[in-house]
């Protein structure tokens, strides 16, 4: 009985932090940047060698532990790791080594940002060493130019086996990540969500997180019923 209670809560607890994500991607740099200033989270940094956990606390940031990628161990170590640093239920963020994606700026014609998402798709082998259905992308524009009508798009790829591996990363730590980024530009302030930018149908994608916001409601009530019940 414990663990579908554990389970409902796990499960409400990465909906409300997938719908804050989105939320939060709704308001301007400026504004996500001073939310996130004080903001405590759990990040996994992860690179062929080993996985490094921190926690964070707006630019504070301490080492937990770190794991040996190759360790048969590795699971229970991760988990021991991170049970230390959830009492708060802080969010969860996967932070990818720049090699194990690609970043890049591209310039396009300006009519081209009415259709972005598709576009990039289309010519995906053509922009980077992958086609379009073997990654996992997050695409922005960066700068505007009126006069030449130009864009400047920022693209961040990583294959979808390396977003496979680091979400099983996640799992097996007993963690539902909210945000996956490529380390590619360490000073940037504000890297893509390859979370946010789910490749494939769109509308079927709608169709799932309405679902599954329907199990996790479900699964809430039945944690609260379940205990009145029995009592």
């Amino acid at each position: 009985m414990a663990s579908v209670i554990g389970l409902a809560r796990n499960a409400l607890a990465a909906v409300l932090g997938w719908w804050l994500a989105e939320l939060a991607g709704l308001l301007p740099g400026r504004l996500r940047r001073v939310a996130r200033r004080d903001r405590h989270q759990v990040v996994l940094l992860l690179n062929r060698r080993e996985t490094v956990a921190l926690e964070r606390a707006g630019e504070r940031a301490r080492v937990i532990g770190s794991v040996a990628t190759d360790r048969p161990d590795r699971a229970a170590r991760l988990g021991a790791l991170l049970h230390r640093t959830r009492r708060s239920r802080q969010p969860v963020t996967l932070r990818l080594s720049g090699d194990l994606g690609l970043r890049k700026i591209i310039g396009l014609p300006l009519a081209a940002r009415d259709d972005l998402d598709q576009l990039l798709r289309f010519e995906m082998d053509r922009l980077t060493p992958f086609r379009a259905d073997e990654v996992q992308f997050a695409h922005r524009i960066v700068e505007t130019n009126g006069q030449d009508r130009r864009i400047a798009v920022e693209l961040v790829v990583a294959p979808k086996a390396t977003v496979e591996w680091a979400l099983e990363t996640a799992r097996i730590a007993g963690v539902v990540p909210t945000r996956l980024e490529l380390v590619a530009c360490p000073d940037d302030p504000e890297p893509l969500n390859l979370l946010s930018h789910r490749s494939g149908n769109p509308a079927g994608e709608r169709r799932l997180v309405r679902a599954l916001i329907l199990l996790a409601l479900l699964l809430a009530i039945a944690a609260v019923a379940i205990p009145l019940h029995r009592q």
